[in-house]
């Protein structure tokens, strides 16, 4: 299991929300990797997930209290704490700092605490810190892809109305992005 993973893309490319489901996974043994029950999914609040918005809180003091967290086993329904860094190329450098001993790759899960970075921008993440992590880029969403995410959220969200007029204003204003 990495101790670090790392979601980069354009905004509204989906990292945050991937960051989620990949947080809820971790916890998750009902269902295969990625597609986390939906009583895991219900009771999301119980596991030990913290989100922090870095482009907001990006100080050392911001994060020297998550990386003592990190230093703790996680409460009893949760079997990885997971701490995801939301805009995380808004940290200082010198936060980052704060950051190198916990991300190191590690044998020994006996405290199995995991870090998850979003960034549109990872050149601003230490070398060091980016090399510990599993990364992952997302891209925006292209041609018929764009089309098929609509008719599954549509089918999923039980929306009942026609929606070509939708698409042709998706086509016609270049949305590629789900978060938009």
């Amino acid at each position: 299991m990495p101790a670090a993973w790392m979601f980069a893309g354009e905004t509204g490319s989906g990292k945050t929300t991937l960051a989620r489901i990949v947080a809820l996974s971790l916890q998750c043994d009902h269902a295969p990797f990625g597609y986390p029950c939906k009583a895991c999914r219900k009771n999301r609040d119980n596991f030990d997930i913290h989100e922090h918005d870095a482009a907001e809180r990006n100080k050392v003091d911001d994060i020297k209290p998550l990386v003592d967290l990190s230093r703790y086993a996680p409460n009893m329904l949760t079997k990885r704490r997971v701490i995801i860094l939301d805009e995380a190329q808004a940290l200082t450098r010198e936060a980052q700092r704060v950051l190198l001993r916990p991300t190191e790759p590690r044998e020994d899960i006996s405290n199995p605490c995991v870090w998850m970075f979003t960034t549109t921008e990872p050149a601003q993440i230490l070398k060091t810190i980016r090399r510990r992590c599993l990364k992952f880029h997302l891209n925006p969403l292209r041609g018929d892809a764009v089309e098929e995410f609509i008719h599954w959220a549509v089918i999923t969200g039980g929306v009942t109305r026609p929606i070509p007029d939708f698409l042709d204003t998706v086509h016609r204003l270049g949305i590629t992005s789900a978060g938009i």
